[in-house]
């Protein structure tokens, strides 16, 4: 498996994640977590940025290249959405 389709597949596990702890996109959990300092900026702004990438590769056949460390990066991120429950009070309230 090549770089793209193992970062394809790891943002694929974290938008799967985010939806069954949530209920929204990858996108609102990582709002939630930079917001109550489960992560950081430049962390948030990191995935952000991998997730639109990835989206033009998928819509527009967009030329980007990708690295280890964005699947590393990406499949940490997952990780941490795995084991992060966010109080629903807390998910209502952003």
């Amino acid at each position: 498996m090549n770089i793209e389709e193992r970062l394809f597949n790891s943002i694929n596990e974290f938008q799967h994640i985010a939806q069954e702890r949530i209920c929204d996109s990858a996108e609102k959990w990582l709002n939630l977590a930079y917001k109550f300092d489960y992560i950081s900026l430049s962390c948030k702004e990191k995935i952000d940025e991998l997730l639109k990438k990835t989206e033009e590769v998928r819509k527009f056949n967009a030329n980007h290249t990708f690295s280890e460390q964005d699947v590393e990066d990406m499949a940490i991120i997952a990780e941490i959405a795995a084991a992060t429950r966010f109080p629903a009070c807390q998910i209502k309230s952003r």
